[in-house]
């Protein structure tokens, strides 16, 4: 089945394009999720739990687990890239560190707002501002996204992931 696009977006039509994989990916993740969850959900499966948090926390991941590979899928599809994915995943997951640390829902509802066009604009092959191609007018004709920036940003990703480890290791000790 060939459904991918041709040519990788940029600028705006970027953003837009991973706007629409993003609800698509919701969508795609609630029906991964509903799908999934007689499978895992048990009698026992929280029967242990005293405080009644296992259960809406399980359909948490699950939504979740859904919705990043639901994304990974369509930002294939779409040309948007691994480092997009990669740049929302660890994002929402420093918004959810956030969330739980401040007790607010205000990061919740910033790495819905602000990390999927940011991610979408990190990730843009070629100049993040203001250049075209060579006299056309045009975006520059590349796919990859520059070395340096590429290089940058896996390390950004990796600290934070090191620093949620840390994070999430002495918040269950």
């Amino acid at each position: 089945m060939a459904m991918r696009m041709t040519d990788v977006p940029v600028g705006g039509a970027r953003i837009a394009y991973a706007v629409l994989a993003t609800v698509l990916a919701a969508l795609g993740g609630a029906l991964v999720s509903a799908v999934v969850w007689p499978i895992v959900t048990t009698e026992q499966t929280c029967a242990t739990d005293p405080t009644g948090w296992c259960t809406p926390a399980l359909g948490l991941v699950m939504v979740t687990l859904g919705f990043w590979f639901v994304m990974t899928w369509l930002a294939v599809m779409f040309r948007l890239g691994w480092v997009f994915v990669l740049l929302v995943v660890v994002g929402q997951l420093v918004c959810g560190q956030l969330a739980v640390e401040w007790v607010s829902g205000w990061p919740l509802l910033a790495g819905l707002l602000l990390v999927i066009p940011l991610a979408a604009w990190l990730s843009t092959p070629g100049a993040l501002v203001g250049r075209t191609g060579a006299g056309t007018g045009g975006p520059v004709a590349t796919s990859r996204v520059p070395r340096r920036r590429l290089l940058v940003l896996v390390a950004c990703c990796a600290v934070l992931v090191v620093q949620l480890g840390v994070w999430t290791w002495t918040f269950l000790r």
